[in-house]
């Protein structure tokens, strides 16, 4: 008898591709090696990667850091690491700071000389894949498993079946964010 294959707790990245492909009705892949050598797990693969970063764009619990100091180098200036997506503003005030490139440009003052004392800020920042809690990485494997299907012209009790589970991932990534934001706001 064959292997059967191990399901992750926590949802892998081939898992995810993988359950793509299956309501594409293509053929899995058995490692994150073989996503560059199969053309339709590659595609799955950027379709993954660009609805994770369209999701957190928005900024949410998991990706938002609030209030984290930065000091200023020696010309005064503030650089963010490459990850950070956008300046968030936490609070009711008027956003002062942008990102510019991996710079924080204060727009009051049109500078990107903030002066010597630290600057507190709320990033919203990137996170990779094996970094997302996993009510997250089911969101967008749902999503995305939806929309390769139906490219792939996918019926019937196959479409119904994905989006009962993009519904239902959907309400979970919605509640799970929205509790989360009343405890620890």
């Amino acid at each position: 008898m064959a292997d059967l294959p191990i399901y992750s707790a926590t949802l892998t990245l081939t898992e995810a591709i993988n359950a793509a492909l299956l309501a594409g009705n293509q053929q899995p892949i058995i490692s994150e090696d073989d996503i560059t050598r199969n053309q339709e797990a590659l595609k799955v693969y950027h379709m993954l990667m660009q609805t994770s970063r369209d999701y957190q764009d928005t900024g949410y619990t998991f990706n938002t850091l609030i209030r984290v100091m930065h000091t200023p180098d020696g010309a005064g200036e503030v650089t963010v690491s490459a990850d950070t997506i956008r300046v968030a503003n936490m609070s009711n005030t008027r956003p002062t700071f942008t990102l510019v490139g991996r710079r924080i440009f204060d727009r009051q003052r049109n500078t990107f000389a903030l002066g010597t004392q630290p600057v507190y800020l709320d990033l919203v920042i990137h996170r990779q894949w094996d970094d997302l809690p996993y009510y997250a990485k089911r969101l967008f494997k749902a999503q995305v498993a939806f929309h390769y299907a139906t490219s792939k012209k996918a019926e019937g009790t196959t479409l119904r079946n994905l989006t009962i589970e993009w519904n239902s991932a959907k309400a979970d990534f919605d509640n799970r964010d929205e509790e989360l934001r009343r405890n620890y706001a």
